[in-house]
């Protein structure tokens, strides 16, 4: 990317995706700061062509392990984690 107000649209979406706690913060930056970074960042674009994936939930422990990692994340107040147990229980992963 080369054009500046992209990058910059692409900082401030990347602020409200990864930083939301941040976008106050940066809401206050002064204009021009905020315009001067967005020049010193290099943004890119990436085509993804393909896409591989593994399966991996904690095979390396024991039976009883897994079942308290289970139970960990199911108690976590992270949906990402809890939908981590889930997956875990559904794919009995750790069934005892």
């Amino acid at each position: 990317m080369s054009d500046t107000n992209e990058i910059f649209n692409l900082l401030e979406a990347t602020i409200d995706n990864y930083e939301t706690s941040y976008r106050h913060q940066w809401d206050s930056l002064p204009e021009d700061y905020k315009m001067k970074m967005a020049n010193g960042i290099v943004g890119f674009e990436i085509l993804v062509s393909e896409l591989q994936a593994k399966k991996k939930s904690s095979q390396n422990r024991t039976e009883i392990e897994k079942q308290n990692i289970i139970d960990a994340l199911s108690k976590s107040s992270d949906a990402n984690e809890k939908k981590i147990a889930d997956f875990m229980k559904q794919h009995d992963v750790g069934a005892v």
